[in-house]
């Protein structure tokens, strides 16, 4: 069983409220919030080396890691975004779990509208 777990926050999907709620109220789990993957290197190499206290649970969460809504996007660049940030996870830790969460489509559409209208 893994104990590391790679939080692939799909835009709109309550990855904040995860990352402020949920996760922090889990015993034995250090969160790491970083898109950089160096920076998520550098996590999982201190983890590792037991440099994290008593943390037996490393979550690395970001909803930079799934992309973003923008205008200035072509058609098909979030989606190769996460394929690629995907990629480079399993690279650095195969073994560690991927939990990505979607919406249905509807409210994730209404959501989505109104923050761009903003």
């Amino acid at each position: 069983m893994t104990n590391v777990f790679f939080h692939i926050g799909m835009h709109k999907t309550a990855t904040s409220w995860f990352q402020r709620q949920l996760f922090p109220n889990i015993d034995g789990a250090s969160l790491i919030s970083s898109k950089k993957m160096d920076e998520i290197a550098a996590a999982l190499a201190a983890f590792e080396a037991q440099k994290f206290g008593n943390a037996a649970i490393l979550l690395l969460s970001h909803e930079g890691l799934g992309g973003s809504i923008s205008w200035e996007r072509e058609p098909g660049e979030t989606l190769e975004r996460l394929s690629r940030n995907l990629a480079a996870l399993m690279t650095l830790r195969p073994d560690a779990a991927v939990i990505i969460g979607y919406r249905e489509h509807e409210g994730w559409l209404a959501s989505a509208f109104a923050q761009r209208a903003k």
